[in-house]
């Protein structure tokens, strides 16, 4: 936990934060009272969210998005490894942030006349 307290300007990414924060960390802290040293929700980044600005990704699964972005997608008997999730999900999120977000610009795209 110190490594997250002391770099609050680093975000921390998941695929699904509505799961990996809210279903699973959360609860943990929870449980054990000390749910304070759970980073603010502002700093979680979720890739899952995020994929929605990709245009004709129909899927968004992480082995979808690792597809679309030119990664291999995980290999059956890695799938859900914590370890392997974490890096390529880093890997999606450092493609992702460099797609432009189509709420900021309707217009991406798109010709106007």
């Amino acid at each position: 936990m110190n490594f997250l307290n002391e770099h609050k300007d680093l975000p921390i990414v998941a695929h699904n934060v509505k799961h990996d924060r809210d279903q699973c960390l959360k609860p943990a802290f929870e449980k054990v009272g000390n749910l304070k040293n759970l980073a603010d929700d502002e700093r979680w980044k979720c890739t899952y969210e995020m994929s929605y600005k990709v245009p004709y990704l129909t899927y968004r699964r992480l082995d979808d998005v690792l597809e679309h972005f030119g990664f291999e997608r995980r290999i059956v008997e890695e799938l859900h490894s914590a370890t392997n999730d974490c890096r390529l999900t880093a890997k999606v999120y450092m493609k992702l942030v460099e797609v432009p977000d189509p709420k900021k610009n309707p217009t991406l795209g798109f010709c106007r006349e």
